[in-house]
């Protein structure tokens, strides 16, 4: 799929006081503000083979003909989508699509055949503003992010739909994934007493009831808010086996992979990943900012996903030109793809020009295509 990337980036304004270093620049990431364990340090990704990981997932990225593509321009409006955000597949086969612009799931079963939709946007406790992300539990709980918090729904009292089972209204996540009958949650938190965003980590969340069991892994350090939340933005992706929690970073290279209580297993860091950095200053007028360029070549981490059995699949988009008649816009990028060992972190590097993967189970890879409206390519493993 050709990529086009759209960014829009002002320059932020903050409270002054949220700078430490008056009158210079702040050039972000800095070395020791990572959100790495401290006693672990971070293997660089070897770019060669280790003869070890299964060869059927870039095979079928690099190869395979889709089994299904769902997706059409014009049609009955179940066919056609406005923005497809995450897809969360469903035990015995099915999955749902999570539409961002129709604030909707779309259900469908194992034959890629359209069921049912779920959500309309709003307020209500069915109804979601802005959903970013959704994970289904081993029992068929579903679990939506949106930017007004957290919900949990169960099936229905007839058991041919879905309820409100709770939520967090407070967490703001990036991301969700589920492992056995608990969620984990990527994001941050406002803080009642203060009201005030403080960024976490991941988030354990309890399957049955959305309550918060515990929380482990650290966001970027640093004074400015703004380039704390920034460098703190990242993905998840959960493993059966062995259980594992693995946390990639949208504007860092580093991946970081949990015991599902919160210790650290390993970390790594992506080779040849050039970061954008994120600037704070002192504006004319005294008040601090924040800005980030996107250049030619920069890195940004898209997407992670657990793929096959065991393993991790992170993509890194490789920014090209600037449109010249539309800028902050992006065009000919490419994406890198690496096949991670959740058990070590052993991996390698894939053939170039795989499409992009939005979603992953042990039988199927979910990736967008498209050039000109959405659509959603199933592969078979």
């Amino acid at each position: 799929m050709g990529v086009r990337i759209l960014v829009v980036l002002p320059v932020l304004v903050v409270a002054a006081c949220d700078t430490d270093r008056r009158g210079a620049e702040v050039r972000h990431p800095l070395p020791d503000r990572l959100p790495l364990p401290a006693d672990i340090r971070p293997a660089v990704l070897s770019s060669g083979d280790p003869g070890r990981l299964p060869s059927t997932v870039g095979d079928v990225l690099a190869e395979g003909v889709p089994t299904a593509s769902l997706g059409t321009f014009d049609g009955p409006r179940y066919t056609v989508f406005g923005k497809i955000e995450d897809v969360a597949p469903i035990p015995g086969g099915g999955y749902f699509v999570l539409d961002g612009h129709y604030a909707e799931l779309r259900r469908f079963g194992r034959d890629h055949r359209y069921q049912s939709r779920f959500g309309a946007f709003g307020s209500g406790p069915e109804e979601f503003r802005w959903p970013e992300a959704a994970a289904v539990t081993p029992s068929g709980r579903l679990a939506i992010a949106t930017r007004s918090g957290f919900k949990l729904f169960g099936p229905d009292p007839d058991g041919e739909g879905l309820e409100y089972a709770g939520g967090q209204p407070t967490l703001f996540a990036d991301d969700l994934c589920a492992l056995d009958e608990r969620i984990y949650a990527l994001g941050h938190r406002v803080d009642p007493a203060f009201d005030e965003l403080r960024p976490g980590g991941v988030h354990v969340i309890d399957g049955e009831t959305g309550e918060i069991l515990s929380s482990f892994s650290s966001a970027y350090h640093a004074d400015n808010r703004v380039v704390r939340l920034r460098l703190s933005e990242g993905m998840l992706a959960c493993v059966d086996d062995p259980p594992t929690v693995v946390v990639g970073y949208r504007w860092l290279p580093y991946l970081v992979a949990f015991e599902p209580e919160g210790r650290p297993r390993w970390a790594l860091r992506l080779p040849d990943y050039r970061s954008v950095p994120t600037v704070e200053f002192i504006g004319d007028d005294g008040r601090a900012r924040v800005r980030t360029s996107l250049e030619e070549g920069a890195s940004l981490t898209q997407t992670l996903n657990a793929v096959g059995t065991g393993h991790v699949l992170v993509q890194v988009i490789r920014l090209g030109p600037e449109d010249p008649e539309r800028p902050g816009t992006h065009t000919g990028g490419r994406f890198d793809s690496f096949l991670v060992a959740a058990v070590d972190g052993i991996g390698a590097r894939l053939a170039s020009g795989q499409p992009w993967v939005i979603a992953a189970d042990t039988e199927r890879i979910f990736a967008l295509g498209g050039e000109d409206y959405p659509v959603l390519d199933v592969y078979q493993y």
